[in-house]
């Protein structure tokens, strides 16, 4: 293997963006209401995806390809036109529920690739964020939240301060820039179905969540070049959908000073991902439990 030369990376970029934001509400009764947003965002990419260094290797075992990964410093800002209609129903105190539809054009979605390299006339396959050009994203979300004193005539001492809260989202998306290897794939990290059902406490200077987030299959990068198989179109790293459970309790001991403890991934699940099917599995990783004592004071 030749010695590595370090090469200098020199990038220079700068834009002038203008965001504007238009949001409207409409009280139809004193329960329902309707609500309307339209906006321009944007997200710059992360810091460490701008980095220009690359890491690479060539392993001892034969049969295992060359590979690196490295930073791209000419990555985009991704920028995006939203739009967002959602109605309220609030059928109690701190009871509703909730409908809402969403479209989003993006331009500029940073995508992540695995595509073969030359380096010093070694090939690699070499991990890369770039730009997609353009891309859709749509669906619908439904919410809601009850607490049961608030509905019931007469509820049991015991049920006081007890609520349940609940979400789904459906999320459709979809690249759309032509001549592109995902082109009508769907976006990088976007599930199609996610929800979230949880337990809730509120009542005695007592505060409690108990919460389980769940998010379907979604694809993590493009698998480029040499490592896909013949004729089997796009290839992608994909992970298999999964849930955590998660919860907080809190307790004010005066008006200014509450400790709380939380927890997560209390069933300690694992993250699991596979190269285009499941029979190909690539990496299974064990998410650890984690717990937390604080304490906040105010004045």
């Amino acid at each position: 293997n030749p010695p590595a030369v370090p090469t200098p990376v020199t990038t220079d970029t700068g834009e002038t963006n203008l965001l504007p934001n238009f949001s409207a509400r409409l009280e139809v009764t004193e329960d329902v209401q309707v609500r309307f947003t339209a906006a321009r965002t944007l997200a710059r990419p992360a810091f460490a995806d701008l980095n220009p260094g690359l890491t690479y290797d060539v392993p001892l075992n034969a049969n295992i390809r060359p590979n690196g990964s490295g930073g791209n410093p000419d990555l985009k800002p991704q920028k995006s036109n939203a739009y967002d209609a959602t109605v309220e129903y609030y059928f109690a105190p701190s009871s509703y529920i909730a409908t809402a539809i969403y479209y989003r054009t993006l331009k500029d979605r940073t995508v992540v690739e695995v595509s073969p390299e030359t380096i010093d006339g070694i090939e690699y396959n070499i991990t890369r964020p770039r730009n997609a050009a353009s891309a859709t994203l749509q669906g619908v979300e439904v919410s809601g939240q009850l607490f049961f004193d608030s509905v019931l005539e007469q509820t049991p001492d015991w049920l006081n301060g007890f609520g349940v809260m609940a979400n789904f989202t459906l999320a459709d998306s979809e690249i759309t820039t032509e001549d592109d290897p995902l082109q009508g794939e769907p976006l990088q990290g976007v599930s199609k179905h996610s929800y979230t059902a949880g337990l809730l406490y509120e009542n005695h200077g007592v505060t409690g969540r108990l919460v389980y987030t769940y998010r379907s299959e979604y694809s993590e990068f493009l698998i480029g070049g040499a490592l896909k198989p013949e004729g089997s179109g796009e290839y992608f790293n994909k992970v298999k959908g999964n849930g955590r459970l998660d919860f907080s309790l809190g307790y004010d001991i005066t008006d200014h000073l509450t400790v709380s403890i939380d927890g997560t991934n209390l069933t300690g699940e694992t993250y699991r991902s596979f190269f285009g099917t499941p029979a190909f599995p690539h990496d299974v990783r064990d998410d650890e439990r984690t717990f937390g004592l604080s304490i906040r004071g105010s004045y």
